[in-house]
């Protein structure tokens, strides 16, 4: 990759992670006009203290999935992704089940690639679902099962580090496929009726 084409990549994903927190962000600015205009309203405080939580909630999140939390080449508790991916989760449509497994922790790019991995398996599921996260010494595995999972066609080619542009949309696949060749390896995606399955053999 060139520099170019990192800036590009670095830039398009400021653009999608700020997509994702202006929703949050701004009920909060609208928590804050109706109290400015109602007062002491309890429906307003109420939407505060949601859209406020909620904005953490994903930061924590998305500091895991695509930041340096702890710096570079760490490893990371898994009970740490497990308990941000259910916050993260918390009151959608997509339901998360990720067991309690043997393995502690994972280096710092497994981890980012779990996670990004179970976002693409909830965006697979447009109607709802559950997403199951498995992790072991040398396979992970993402199931998002739910009616109609399916990834687009743009979106595997964006996974499998060949889509035809590059944009805000298209960038999150693209970066879980990054990593996942930057861990020499790579991402393989099984679709069958309701049901997605992206797995990961690592290197042992």
């Amino acid at each position: 990759m060139t520099n170019t084409d990192e800036l590009t990549l670095a830039s398009l994903l400021v653009s999608r992670l700020m997509h994702d927190l202006a929703a949050s962000a701004g009920a909060v600015s609208n928590g804050v006009e109706m109290l400015k205009e109602e007062g002491s309203d309890a429906g307003a405080i109420e939407l505060l203290e949601f859209s406020a939580a909620e904005t953490v909630r994903r930061l924590e999140f998305f500091r895991l999935a695509f930041g340096a939390a702890g710096g570079l080449g760490v490893r990371q508790p898994l009970d740490e992704a497990r308990a941000k991916t259910h916050a993260f989760f918390e009151g959608r449509r997509v339901r998360i089940e990720w067991p309690t497994g043997a393995i502690a922790d994972a280096p710092q790019p497994v981890v980012k690639l779990i996670l990004n991995l179970v976002l693409l398996g909830a965006e697979a599921l447009p109607k709802g679902g559950t997403v199951t996260v498995a992790v072991g010494d040398r396979l992970l595995a993402v199931i998002a099962a739910g009616s109609a999972a399916a990834l687009t066609d743009e979106k595997k080619s964006a996974l499998s580090g060949t889509p035809g542009a590059l944009n805000a949309r298209l960038v999150q696949p693209y970066y879980a496929g990054a990593l996942a060749r930057a861990l020499q390896t790579t991402v393989a995606c099984e679709e069958m009726p309701d049901r997605l399955a992206l797995s990961v053999a690592l290197a042992g």
